[in-house]
């Protein structure tokens, strides 16, 4: 028997009333974000104009030539960079892509840096990038590179502070820190991960090019899984991070693979923009 339901006048008032307060507030309605979706992101070297700012539309041409649906951007000029970033959430947003932001930690910071609060202000930073993921919702997640490593710098009390001081203005947007292996089956894991709401997991595995990358990443993964509940994206070295370690395109592909069948997604070190790997990266972010 065919059944007709009718939708009652007040949920469909209440969802008009919904979509305007969002358009007259700036927020950008989308569907599914964040973890909803098997994460598929390249992280940091945005393109650049001459005078050093982020070319936010050659970057999303990038990201849609590549199949991304998530970029993560290294804010490295907090005045310069910040604008940039609101400007493209306003564009990623229009094409489903979704954002996460890293905030450097004092050690990656020039010493005359390191007590300039426009830059290591992180409480700031959490109420400064929760208000701005309450104006686009395509802003999804936030990390402080290496919190693990500078431990002496964020302390547990420390990161209580700055990740509760997000959690107020916008329980929705979650902190994902990037962690090694090293850091995963140490102490300092255990007494921090409460306050992660997943992590970036960067895979190294030196020297890397192994027949089979799996019989190294999944009992790591196991181990990590293990002690932590919360969603796991891989960090890939498609860039490596020293020269000392080259990777192969054959590399990208075999992890890629075991991500979307072990993890909650991916993450590209860093922003592939031409060549075998960005093949590679392009070929596989297109096959779900």
């Amino acid at each position: 028997m065919e059944r007709k339901f009718m939708i009652p006048a007040a949920a469909v008032i209440a969802a008009a009333a919904l979509l305007l307060f969002a358009f007259f507030n700036g927020f950008q309605v989308s569907g599914k974000t964040g973890f909803g979706k098997f994460v598929l992101a390249q992280y940091d070297a945005a393109p650049r104009t001459n005078d050093s700012l982020i070319n936010t539309t050659e970057l999303l041409r990038l990201l849609k030539l590549s199949n991304s649906n998530t970029y993560n951007m290294l804010i490295r000029n907090p005045e310069e960079d910040f604008a940039s970033l609101e400007q493209f959430l306003g564009m990623s947003g229009k094409e489903g892509i979704d954002v996460w932001v890293t905030i450097l930690p004092p050690s990656e910071l020039p010493l005359e840096l390191r007590s300039d609060m426009k830059y290591v202000d992180y409480i700031g930073w959490a109420r400064r990038l929760g208000e701005l993921s309450l104006r686009h919702r395509n802003l999804v997640a936030w990390s402080i590179d290496n919190v693990l490593i500078d431990r002496e710098f964020f302390t547990q009390g420390y990161l209580e502070e700055i990740t509760g001081a997000g959690k107020k203005v916008n329980p929705d947007l979650k902190f994902v820190p990037v962690v090694y292996y090293p850091n995963v089956i140490s102490p300092y894991f255990d007494e921090r991960s409460d306050f992660f709401d997943g992590v970036q997991f960067y895979y190294t595995n030196f020297p890397p090019g192994q027949s089979d990358e799996s019989k190294v990443l999944l009992p790591q993964l196991e181990t990590l899984k293990a002690k932590f509940p919360g969603h796991v994206v891989l960090g890939i070295y498609a860039t490596p991070w020293s020269s000392d370690y080259p990777t192969s395109p054959e590399y990208v592909e075999q992890l890629i693979n075991l991500a979307k069948q072990h993890t909650d997604g991916v993450m590209i070190y860093i922003l592939q923009r031409e060549g075998k790997k960005q093949e590679v990266v392009k070929k596989l972010f297109s096959e779900q």
